[in-house]
């Protein structure tokens, strides 16, 4: 009596996992990661900047960080954090929304900028 009741439990744990559907974990977002660089030359003042930083980018949604080094003074004398979000309004026309906030070298608040930018694509 006890070996066909263990045999029908092995028969429906075997079977309930043939039958059960594998569900996919939800996917994370894709984070995009750039690295931009900027170099020039002040003609006024004779020096040379570089701008280099790092932008990650989910969706519509933009976050950066860029510090600014010098290089007459050989140091970095300015951190830009910058975020901004796309609407797509058609295939063609963008409208994105943007703040920057710039610190000094002593990590004290220099500028603050928000803005509106447009773009079309001409295809």
């Amino acid at each position: 009596m006890f070996k066909p009741f263990i045999g029908a439990v092995a028969a429906l744990f075997i079977t309930t996992a043939a039958v059960a559907e594998e569900k996919a974990a939800a996917p994370l977002p894709k984070i995009g990661l750039s690295f931009n660089t900027d170099t020039e030359y002040n003609i006024d003042t004779e020096k040379f900047s570089s701008d280099f930083g790092v932008v990650a980018k989910t969706g519509g949604l933009s976050l950066g960080i860029t510090p600014t080094w010098d290089w007459d003074a050989s140091e970095l004398n300015n951190y830009e954090l910058k975020a901004q979000y796309d609407f797509n309004v058609t295939k063609s026309f963008t409208i994105s929304p943007y703040g920057e906030y710039n610190l000094d070298k002593d990590w004290n608040e220099s500028t603050k900028f928000v803005g509106v930018k447009t773009s079309i694509k001409l295809n």
